[in-house]
């Protein structure tokens, strides 16, 4: 028998931490590559939509995680002046303290729902 270098647990969690990344990443490109589109409206849209299908694969720890690093990250590009951590007025600052407290509620029913779920499966 051959010893494992890493166990299913530590490879899922490399796994997850590599999907997130990977993910968090592709979105701010796609987010970028559609900038005609959105200007500077609707920055988390797309960041929250990533972290909510990490969040069903793989918890959401890593769902909150990638729901921070989008949210910083699109504020840095895409909300003008760009390239900087300055938020413009009081709308964006407010717009982006509502989307982000929707967001993690989302995320904490989904967490909610899959631990039910399991319970249920494993109950019956």
């Amino acid at each position: 028998m051959s010893k494992r270098l890493f166990s299913f647990k530590e490879f899922a969690i490399c796994e997850g931490l590599f999907l997130a990344t990977a993910s968090t990443f592709i979105t701010l490109m796609i987010r970028s590559q559609l900038e005609f589109l959105f200007n500077d409206h609707l920055p988390l849209l797309l960041f929250t939509i990533n972290s909510i299908m990490l969040s069903i694969r793989f918890g959401s720890f890593l769902g909150f995680i990638s729901l921070f690093v989008g949210a910083t990250l699109s504020y840095f590009f895409f909300v003008p002046p760009y390239h900087s951590w300055e938020i413009p007025d009081a709308a964006h600052l407010y717009y982006f303290i509502a989307i982000f407290l929707l967001s993690v509620f989302i995320l904490g029913v989904l967490a909610t729902i899959k631990k039910m779920l399991i319970g249920f499966s494993e109950h019956h």
